[in-house]
This record gives C-alpha cells, sequence and structure tokens, in this order.
C-alpha cells in the first residue's frame, strides 16, 4: 500500500518535472503488484536481470503489459513505434519486415547489425528480413519492454541504442487458455489462441500458443496487378515448463514462423534522373576528384565536363551515356560484340536504349505522382514474394543454490537458443520503376531469351536450396550466477556468445537487376552484388559482472551504487568467392591463372571492446527516487561482404572492413509517485547525453555491374534530450497516460564530403540529416472503464500520437530533394466489451489510424549511386475491425 508523501517529498515529486528520469511501463517478466483501486499499479520488472519495482531501477525503461497490448491494439513493430516516445520503427532496405529501431536518435544504417535489438525470451534475434527480420507479430506475450541507452553489460549481444524485450506467457500450473478471431477492412482476418495444461501440478506444464494473420495488399502495382504490402503469415510455439525440483526448472520453446506475402510497395519519391558526367576536384576526395552524374542521363553529347576540352554543361554527355560508351570500347567488350558480326555502335545504342525504358517508366510514375496519384499505387517489374519459414528452440535452465556461505542465496542460469531457415526466397523491387532496382535473394535467375550480347525479356527464378541452413548453424549461449548477500547486495557474473555460420544472404550471391542491366554481359541480365560466401564464421562473446552494494548496511538508508563491466571479442572470417552469372544462372567464377582476382579472397577480423556501467540512486522516501547512471557500449564492426571483390578488383571506393561504433552516455532521472489534490500521480523523467564516436554508415558505390553497399567508420554524434511518463489517475475508472520525448541529436564531427550527382555540388557530410530522430514525440492516451455489472465492463481507450518532422535516408544529402518526413499525428481508438453478460467472452471494435494520415516509414536512396532515384515506403492506412475473444480456465475468472 502506498503512503501519503511528505510535504518535502512531495515537492520532490512536482520538481521531477522540469529535472531527470524515463518512460514508465518496463521490462522483462513484468507483473502488477497487488494495489487499491486508486494508485497506480506498480511493476515488478528485471531490467537488470533480477525482480525489482520499476520505479526502483536506475535506468530508463518502457514495458508495456499484456493489458496494456491489447487495449493499445499494438501487434506490430511499427504500432509500438506509433504509440511510444522515445522510439521510432522504420523500414530498412526498403523491406516491412526489415524493421530498425532507433531509440535517442540512434539506430542501423543499411546493412549494419542493429543498434536497438530485439529479443525474444531473452535471447537476441535474427535481422535478416528474408526470415522475418525483426518484424514478429506480438501475440500471446506477457509484456514488451524497451531499454534505453546502451545494452551489453548483462545484456547479450552488445548495442549503442538500446533493446526491445518480447517475453512471452510461460507454462504455468493452472489450467488457463482463450480463442481470439479479429476481421476487418482490408479482408483481414486474424486468429490467435493459447492453451496452458498442467500436466503434473506446478512440476510439469506445456503452453500452445499460435497465430494466423491475414490481410489485402494496402498497395497495388499498375503494371502486374499484384497486391502489395499485404499480410499472410503463421506462428505457433509450443512452450514445456519442466520442474522436477524445487532448486532446478526448465523451460524449452519451439517457434515456427511461416512467411508467404507479396512483400512491399517501394513507391517512387526522390526523382532526379539528369546529371551530365562531369569531373569533380576537391583535395577531400579520394584520389583529389570524382567523375559522377546521373546512369539515367543518356544525352550523347560532347564529353565529359572539365575532362573534355571546350565543353561546358549544356553540351556535356550525360553520365549514362559516358559509362556505356566506356564498356563498350573496353577490348573485351569490343571483340565480343565483334564476334557476333556488331559493332561499338551497337553496343552503345543497345544498351542505351534499356536506360531509356527504365527512365520512360520513370518520368511517367514521376508525372503520375506529382499530378496527384495515390501513393498506394505503383509500377513494379515482376510480381514479388517473400517465402520464408524459420524455427527457433530455445532452452532457460535455472538452478537455485540456496545460501552458500558469503556468496549469498546464489543461482545460476544458463539461456540457449538455436535457429534455422527451412527456406527462405525473396523478389523485392527498390527503385520504383519497372526494369530497375529487382533483388533475388536466395535465388538463381536464368534467361532463355539470349544471344552472346543481348538478352530479351523477364528472366526465370529457380529456389536451388540457397535459403536454409541447419540447427547449430546459428546459435546463442548465456550462463550467469548471481547472488543476493544479506538480502540487499547483489551481483552476477556470466558470459554470453553468439555464433553464426551464415551472413544476410545465407551465404549465396545477392543479385540485382539495374538498368535494364545496361551494364552486365550479355546485356539484359541483373548483376552480382556479391559473391559467394565460403567457411563464413561470425562470433560474438562477452564476459560481465555486475554488482549493487545498497549502503543501508552501512547507515546510509537509501543510497546504493551499481557498478558493472563487460569484455567483449567480435571475431568474423570468411573466403569470398566470385561469381557470374550468365544466361543460365549463377556460377563460381572459373580458375583462371591469368587473373588473380578470380582467385578466392580470404577476409578476417578479430576485435576487442568493453563496456561498463555505473550507477548511484537515492530515495528521499520509499516512493521518490532520484538517480545518476554512466554507460559505454559499443556496436560490432565487421567484414563489408559486398566491398571484398570489389576491392581486390581495384574500386577505390570499396572498404573490406570496418570498426566498431562506442558511445558513452549520462543520464539524470528522477522517478516519483505522489498525491496531487486527492489524484493520483506518477512523474518519470530523464535527461540524457550519449556521444557516439566510430559511427557506422552506409555507403554506395557502382562496382562496375551494379550498386553495392558497404558501412564506414564515418562520424562522431552528440544526441541529448529529455524523456517524460506522466500518469494521472484522476479515478479508479479514469486514467491519463502522458508520455513526451524530446530529442536533439547532431553530429560533432563528420569528415569529408560528398558530390551531389545531378549538379556535382560538393558538400560537407556534417549536413547530413539525422535518420529516426524526430525532435519532438508525444503520446497522449485515455482509459475510462464502467463496470455495468453482470452486463459487464466497458472499456474506452484511445491515444494520439505525434511526432515532429524527421528524416528518412541516411544519404539525403545526396539528393536535391529533403528526404524526409513532415510532422504527422496517428489517432486510435478502441472500446473493449468484457464479460459480457458475465460470461468469459470479449468483444471489441478498434480502428487505427483514424484519419487515415499517409506518412513515410523509411527510404532507399539510390541517388548516392547514380541511380537518380530515392523511393518510400509508407505506414499503414487506416484500419478497422471488430474482436471477439473467449476466455476459459483461469482466465475465465477474471
Amino acid at each position: 500500500m502506498m503512503r501519503e508523501i511528505p510535504k518535502k517529498a512531495l515537492l520532490a515529486g512536482i520538481s521531477a518535472i522540469f529535472a531527470a528520469s524515463p518512460g514508465a511501463y518496463a521490462q522483462s517478466n513484468t507483473s502488477t503488484q497487488s494495489v487499491s483501486d486508486n494508485e497506480i499499479s506498480d511493476i515488478v520488472v528485471t531490467a537488470r536481470r533480477r525482480a525489482e519495482s520499476l520505479q526502483s531501477v536506475p535506468v530508463a525503461i518502457t514495458a508495456i503489459t499484456a493489458d496494456v497490448l491489447r487495449e493499445k491494439a499494438i501487434t506490430t513493430p511499427y504500432d509500438l513505434g506509433n504509440s511510444t516516445p522515445g522510439i521510432v520503427a522504420a523500414t530498412g532496405s526498403s523491406q516491412r519486415n526489415d524493421v530498425l529501431y532507433f531509440i535517442r536518435g540512434q539506430g542501423a544504417t543499411f546493412g549494419s547489425s542493429p543498434s536497438v535489438v530485439t529479443y525474444f525470451a531473452d535471447v537476441p534475434q535474427q535481422t535478416n528480413s528474408a526470415s522475418g527480420g525483426s518484424n514478429i507479430t506480438f501475440y500471446d506475450l506477457e509484456s514488451v519492454q524497451v531499454l534505453k541507452g546502451p545494452q551489453g553489460t548483462l545484456f547479450g549481444r552488445s548495442t549503442t541504442g538500446g533493446a526491445v524485450l518480447l517475453t512471452p506467457k510461460a507454462p504455468s500450473g493452472e489450467f488457463d487458455g482463450f480463442f481470439e478471431a479479429a476481421l476487418g477492412n482490408y479482408s483481414s482476418r486474424e486468429f490467435t489462441g493459447a492453451v496452458n495444461v498442467p500436466i503434473f501440478e506446478d512440476r510439469l506444464a506445456i503452453r500452445v500458443a499460435g497465430n494466423y494473420s491475414y490481410h489485402d495488399g494496402f498497395s497495388k502495382s499498375l503494371t502486374t496487378g499484384q497486391d502489395l504490402d499485404d499480410r499472410d503469415r503463421s506462428s505457433y510455439r509450443i512452450s514445456v515448463l519442466a520442474r522436477p525440483t524445487d532448486w532446478l526448472t526448465s523451460t524449452t520453446i519451439f517457434s515456427d514462423v511461416n512467411i508467404k506475402e507479396n512483400g512491399t510497395a517501394s513507391v517512387l519519391g526522390t526523382y532526379e534522373p539528369n546529371g551530365v558526367a562531369r569531373r569533380v576536384v576537391d583535395p577531400r576526395l579520394p584520389g583529389g576528384s570524382v567523375i559522377t552524374g546521373s546512369l539515367l542521363d543518356t544525352r550523347v553529347g560532347a564529353g565529359i565536363l572539365g575532362v573534355t576540352p571546350g565543353v561546358t554543361e549544356a553540351t556535356a554527355s550525360g553520365y549514362g551515356y559516358i559509362s556505356v560508351a566506356g564498356l563498350c570500347t573496353n577490348p573485351g567488350i569490343t571483340a565480343l560484340y565483334a564476334a557476333s558480326g556488331k559493332s561499338v555502335a551497337n553496343c552503345i545504342n543497345e544498351r542505351i536504349a534499356l536506360i531509356n525504358g527504365v527512365r520512360a517508366s520513370l518520368d511517367g510514375e514521376a508525372a503520375r505522382i506529382a499530378a496527384g496519384g495515390s501513393v498506394r499505387r505503383l509500377a513494379t517489374t515482376r510480381p514479388n514474394f517473400l517465402r520464408s519459414q524459420v524455427q527457433q528452440l530455445i532452452n532457460t535452465t535455472e538452478l537455485n543454490f540456496g545460501e552458500l556461505g558469503f556468496l549469498g542465496d546464489t543461482s545460476f542460469k544458463n539461456i540457449f537458443s538455436t535457429t534455422r531457415n527451412l527456406h527462405s526466397e525473396v523478389v523485392r523491387e527498390i527503385q520504383g520503376g519497372v526494369g530497375s532496382g529487382v533483388v533475388y535473394n536466395d535465388l538463381d535467375v536464368s534467361n532463355p531469351n539470349c544471344t552472346p550480347t543481348l538478352c530479351t525479356g523477364q528472366v526465370n527464378v529457380r529456389d536451388y536450396g540457397a535459403g536454409k541452413n541447419d540447427w547449430f548453424d546459428v546459435w546463442s549461449e548465456e550462463a550467469q550466477v548471481s547472488g543476493q548477500i544479506g538480502g540487499s547486495h547483489d551481483w552476477m557474473i556470466g558470459y554470453f556468445t553468439e555464433h553464426s555460420n551464415v551472413n544476410a544472404y545465407l551465404n549465396y550471391p545477392a543479385i540485382f537487376q539495374t538498368l535494364n542491366g545496361a551494364f552486365t554481359v550479355p546485356a539484359g541480365l541483373p548483376g552480382i552484388s556479391t559473391g559467394y560466401n565460403r567457411d563464413y564464421k561470425s562470433s560474438q562473446t562477452g564476459y560481465f559482472g555486475q554488482a549493487t552494494i545498497d549502503f543501508a548496511a552501512f547507515g546510509f538508508e537509501g543510497l546504493r551504487l551499481t557498478g558493472g563491466y563487460r569484455y567483449s571479442v567480435v571475431k568474423q572470417s570468411l573466403l569470398a568467392v566470385n561469381a557470374l552469372l550468365p544466361s543460365t544462372g549463377v556460377i563460381v567464377a572459373p580458375d583462371n591463372p591469368a587473373i588473380t582476382t578470380d582467385d578466392p579472397i580470404p577476409a578476417s577480423l578479430k576485435q576487442t571492446a568493453d563496456s561498463y556501467t555505473f550507477s548511484l540512486d537515492y530515495k528521499f522516501s520509499p516512493d521518490v527516487m532520484v538517480y545518476g547512471t554512466t554507460r559505454k557500449g559499443f556496436k560490432q564492426g565487421g567484414i563489408n561482404i559486398q566491398s571484398i571483390l570489389p576491392a581486390q578488383n581495384g574500386v577505390a571506393a570499396a572498404l573490406p572492413t570496418f570498426k566498431p561504433e562506442t558511445v558513452t552516455d549520462y543520464e539524470l532521472g528522477i522517478k516519483a509517485d505522489y498525491n496531487l489534490g486527492g489524484i493520483r500521480m506518477r512523474t518519470n523523467l530523464a535527461l540524457f547525453q550519449a556521444d557516439f564516436s566510430g559511427l557506422h554508415r552506409a555507403t554506395s558505390f557502382f562496382n562496375g555491374q551494379t550498386a553495392s553497399n558497404q558501412i564506414e567508420n564515418a562520424a562522431k554524434l552528440r544526441s541529448r534530450g529529455l524523456e517524460l511518463e506522466q500518469v494521472i489517475r484522476f479515478t479508479p475508472a479514469f486514467t491519463v497516460n502522458v508520455n513526451y520525448a524530446y530529442l536533439d541529436a547532431k553530429f560533432r564531427s563528420f569528415p569529408g564530403v560528398i558530390v551531389r550527382p545531378s549538379d556535382g555540388a560538393i558538400i560537407e557530410r556534417s549536413r547530413t540529416p539525422i535518420t529516426g530522430a524526430p525532435k519532438h514525440k508525444l503520446d497522449v492516451a485515455a482509459r475510462y472503464q464502467y463496470d455495468a455489472g453482470d452486463t459487464g465492463d466497458f472499456i474506452l481507450a484511445g491515444n494520439v500520437s505525434y511526432q515532429s518532422r524527421t528524416s528518412v535516408s541516411d544519404d539525403a544529402l545526396f539528393s536535391l530533394t529533403p528526404e524526409e518526413q513532415s510532422p504527422y499525428a496517428i489517432v486510435n481508438l478502441r472500446l473493449d466489451w468484457n464479460n459480457i453478460m458475465d460470461n468469459a467472452v470479449d468483444l471489441s471494435i478498434f480502428v487505427k489510424n483514424l484519419f487515415n494520415e499517409t506518412y513515410r516509414t523509411g527510404a532507399g536512396n539510390l541517388v548516392s549511386s547514380q541511380l537518380g532515384t530515392t523511393p518510400y515506403v509508407y505506414g499503414d492506412p487506416r484500419v478497422y475491425g471488430v474482436q471477439l475473444r473467449a476466455r476459459f480456465g483461469r482466465s475465465a475468472e477474471r
């Protein structure tokens, strides 16, 4: 029971509104403590790997319980981002399945490991979008928790931004379950159910949960008629709890996710097709100069501006024409065409026609959208699809040793997981027009309609088993020994290790069609972004320890000090094998003793990094705590898979490896529960600053056939701001939550310059907008409950979520047009009728994005690769529906 706060503590609580602390819902294994009707429920969390009250944890945490997830209709990561200040859910690699979380302005850049990791049952998840990525369906969960700031001292994979923890409901000793069905617009239908069966009291129990989710596409291709942005996936998990003795508990989870979807609509946004070939000179450029322009510009002209004497902006050749002419005058290509009875002019004309075909499509799309055409319509090259099935096995074993001398009450916990892909095949488009930007992942392609110089028509796709791996190709293990000394001093030591024998492309070549295949041989085929990886191995291993000292034992009541440290080792190695794509399909490049670049190329790295956390917290009273925390974290570096072979082939822009990204952050906070004029209040407020070094940023370059991507340690970033959670419980029936995040993020240094392809402008990289970092994010939620006796309980809930202007592209500087999302607000409403006529049946109606706001969740800038476009991915339109749930067993007694 909470007591009335003394005057001094009340003033401290009010001053907290202007001073310092984090968001409030919480972390792993949350539960609600018993409180009186008009008090705010406390939440028990495990942010520091032990059970604590949310209000006693000296870090910023947001946790959402199962009931709140349901009432706010949070079923996807994008729903979480739309209703939780301080976190942004963006679309990576132009694919909805590649969810990138940004916390305090820090997320992932294209191709890098995430700065915010998603955990399921304490296990870090895969980030490969072809495998469903982090776009996990939220069903039968105990809670969702958001940890803000660097993680790694106690949490698995080290990160610089934070972590999102999904905690599934565990088996228990009581018979329990539910079945739920929902129908809505876009022919949506979703079925979810769970049943918990105690086989032998609370010693052996099993819980089975499943979900099937379907809706028609939010978007449609104007050229193929295919629905895009659809959903068609099923998932189930089986959890088994075994507790043979009071000191031994083992929980095993098997899960399966099966996806059969058409993929994501990537709609033309920025369109800058014109860019003459020009030489730009600046001492800050690699080599002192660069020739750039737009590959979509095929004007014949008189030569290269800055190279060919007498050429002006008006008379210069388009960069696309110069690039094709350079290819066609290569002696090997000239000989190939001559053998087919063709001239250099034939080569140029055939290939320019391929580029012009793409440009005609993009011109038409740009005109349609400029005339007010719907962004839910687009032009595509061919039917797209995403098909994958992923299975995961997790075991958590806990042993309670009891009192072990000076170590205190001691326990051991081991978490093991392994994941396999049964299959994964993807065709997706990322440029916004016909004939270019088509990506083939884990598929082979061939074209029977080819001569030695030219292919016509679409390629055929074939599943050749690339999209699968075995158990133990990807696995992780975490072991912890922890204890509590004298009932007050907590400690933990342990290690975490994570291993993978497959890369993001499952070790097979990535195939990318650009500009109708104008730069491949024969022309008209897709190109190779990366070759084969043999003997691929990647691991991160960390050894950690942390302790909390309660100074109450030394006469300083309410004062605690926490310190933790982790040492990590990252290893990667592979053998890069060149791949070729003739008309018959992908092959390993044949050995040629005269060409050393055809030989397999080894690549490896070993990196070490340390992390730490220190915090000091003090409780003025049981209900008011202030704290200060500092942490250091890192995000691992790695091998740029798409850059190994180009670097060996002399492409100056290709960087084979990149180093770890590091961050040091500082946080001051206050957490206070108090009574103000008879109204129960909770104020959690945090002030923070994070300093990043070696910041990972994606760059792209043209490898001679198509665009390749890589990561570089590009910059230093400072991120600072505040986060507020204000709970106002006017009555037991009516509660308002106000959550606000303010963020000021800027580059402290970003050396170098970029050259804009369209006009040759030289721009300082320090002017790059920061993706996923809105200055203001606000969510106001209200909940009113009416008890109608035997008729049932009625709950009306709604929230308004506002986000200020934010950039959606790391490469926005390359474009003349700003690539950003304007300020917008989303309104969600839900009405629940629970315990209908005193039965364990609940009926709900809901609407998300009530006013059908159109907003961007991501972008894929290809202007930086001289391809002239940036397509956008858009968030969900207005969706509404009705949901019916039947509860049985323990849940029916609520």
